[in-house]
């Protein structure tokens, strides 16, 4: 790294050793929209799924979003590196500056939020396979690939099929095969021994284009590639990503748990927008940059701080200052994000 990069990225954290230190689960809901977006441009408020996470505990930033250029090579230096954000990277993005590809990826690579927590402590895994999104160093890495499937045979599914009362095995038998191994990974993930507390990031592009799903799971015989066939392919998302987050919480419920996307339909071109939606220009933009976000915090650890995560770029910040040490300001009401 050189010089610049070092001043730029946090690579020391202030740990404070008598913070409480629960288990934490991060969703990287890959293109998710927000529920407002959903309710303003398809005419879909997503209610059952806004019940579903209340009575789990979750609160819910309805209209988040945020200026990452669209993208998740910048969005997630933006979420979860935020010194580097204050120092270089909000300014960029509010001038309308690229910011050099190497340096991205470095910044990606140095993640902060993961450096913060393995200095606590914490055991740190992800679940996905490394890339460029996400090239970190981190404890254990599950690839849940289609190649996992050597190590989870298809026996291991078919014990779901006698349980299809269970309207969450329906969802995940219906699943792309590496969604079916993502589940597999995560009871792993809880179960797996460790004398120290669990940092795990899990990598769910399952909104993520092409939209190939109706709502109830089965395959959308439309056009995969059209921003119409986004809304019932998001519903299918949102029910599959309540499997993953009801298992965390029927075996781990005193965990925190994220859900925060990185950018909204960026796949998409703003003409198509545009087009389909019958929206002005400036319009589109609501499209790309709108991200779900909600976060479950145990009452064990709420203090009215966890207010600050209603900005999706504040939540990484409210984790380590909450859970690490005192090691970051926060972006206030107003602040360009």
């Amino acid at each position: 790294m050189d010089v610049g990069m070092q001043q730029a990225v946090k690579k020391h954290f202030n740990i404070c050793d008598k913070l409480p230190t629960p288990n934490i689960y991060w969703f990287h809901c890959d293109g998710m929209l927000s529920f407002d977006v959903m309710e303003d441009y398809f005419g879909d408020s997503q209610q059952h799924f806004a019940d579903e996470l209340k009575s789990m505990g979750f609160s819910i930033n309805r209209n988040a979003g945020f200026e990452a250029n669209h993208s998740t090579m910048y969005a997630v230096p933006a979420l979860m590196s935020p010194h580097y954000y204050d120092a270089v990277l909000a300014d960029m993005i509010n001038n309308g500056e690229a910011a050099a590809e190497e340096d991205l990826f470095i910044v990606r690579q140095y993640n902060e939020l993961f450096m913060a927590f393995e200095q606590k402590g914490y055991m740190t895994l992800l679940l996905g396979t490394k890339g460029r999104a996400f090239p970190v160093s981190v404890g254990h890495c599950y690839d849940y690939a289609p190649p996992i499937e050597r190590l989870y045979p298809l026996r291991w599914f078919r014990k779901l099929k006698g349980k299809q009362s269970n309207i969450a095995n329906k969802y995940l038998l219906l699943a792309p095969r590496k969604y079916q191994n993502m589940y597999k990974c995560l009871e792993d993930a809880i179960k797996r021994e460790a004398d120290a507390p669990k940092f795990c990031l899990l990598k769910y592009n399952m909104a993520h284009t092409v939209f190939d799903r109706l709502a109830d799971g089965q395959t959308n015989p439309g056009n995969h590639e059209d921003i119409l066939s986004y809304p019932q392919h998001h519903t299918y998302s949102t029910k599959l990503l309540l499997v993953y987050v009801r298992y965390i919480l029927n075996n781990d419920a005193e965990s925190v748990i994220v859900l925060q996307s990185d950018h909204g339909l960026h796949g998409l071109s703003e003409q198509h927008i545009m087009e389909r939606l019958n929206i002005p220009k400036e319009q589109a933009r609501d499209l790309w940059n709108s991200t779900m976000s909600a976060i479950r915090v145990p009452q064990t650890y709420a203090d009215g701080t966890e207010a600050h995560t209603a900005n999706p770029l504040n939540i990484s910040r409210w984790l380590v200052n909450k859970f690490v040490g005192d090691n970051y300001p926060y972006i206030q009401d107003g602040e360009a994000t």
